[in-house]
C-alpha cells in the first residue's frame, strides 16, 4: 500500500465522527475493503509463492480502492 492510502485512511480514521459524510465512510469502507482484498492475496502469493483461490479477487480489491479514491474526492 501506498504512502498516499495510508494518510487517506489516517484522515478519514481521524474524522470519523458522528457526523462524518457520507462519502466520506464510503471511501473509508472502500480503502480498507480494497486494503485486505487486495492486498492479502498479494502477500500471500510473495511469501508462499503459490496463487491461492483468493487471488481472482484481487481486482475486486483494485476496484475497491479505486472507488475510495473516488468517494474522497468528492467527500
Amino acid at each position: 500500500m501506498s504512502s498516499n492510502e495510508d494518510v487517506a485512511i489516517l484522515i478519514l480514521a481521524l474524522s470519523g465522527r458522528a457526523g462524518a459524510s457520507t462519502l466520506a465512510n464510503v471511501a473509508l469502507g472502500g480503502f480498507i475493503g480494497g486494503l485486505f482484498i487486495f492486498c492479502a492475496p498479494m502477500y500471500h502469493l510473495a511469501i508462499s509463492g503459490r496463487s491461492s483461490p483468493f487471488s481472482k479477487m484481487m481486482p475486486v480489491g483494485g476496484v475497491s480502492m479505486l472507488l475510495g479514491w473516488g468517494a474522497l474526492l468528492f467527500a
